[in-house]
């Protein structure tokens, strides 16, 4: 097995493993509403810092990050950022820590080609 296939089985581990690993279910639905449920890594930080100042700034930072081949087995296309409010964008929905599943919008989206992972910027979104 080479290393790139190594890497592969290593993210179904590090990405997908609920039990031990980072693994969260994760729903992404498309535009047009087509829905596919994953597991993957993801992330809801309410403050970052500013690296050039540490000066603490507010606002929600979320991301979803999964494996490219677990989309393609969802029948899901790799999902595409849109600030464009009059269009509907890809929806991505999971629970953070308290368990209660919050709905965010692809901000952005950021493929990594090499290791086969997508990794989804996403701001709050209401249905």
């Amino acid at each position: 097995m080479n290393l790139l296939a190594q890497a592969e089985a290593d993210l179904q581990t590090v990405l997908e493993d609920e039990e031990n690993g980072f693994g969260v279910e994760i729903t992404i639905t498309d535009p047009d509403g087509k829905s596919g449920a994953l597991v993957g890594s993801a992330g809801d930080v309410a403050s970052a810092i500013d690296p050039e100042t540490n000066a603490l700034i507010a606002g929600a930072v979320a991301h979803a990050c999964v494996r490219s081949s677990s989309l393609a087995r969802a029948g899901l296309k790799v999902p595409t950022g849109t600030i464009d409010t009059t269009k509907r964008p890809w929806r991505v929905q999971f629970a953070g820590r308290d368990g209660v599943a919050k709905t965010y919008a692809v901000l952005r989206t950021l493929p990594d080609r090499t290791l086969g992972t997508v990794l989804l910027i996403l701001t709050p979104h209401q249905s």
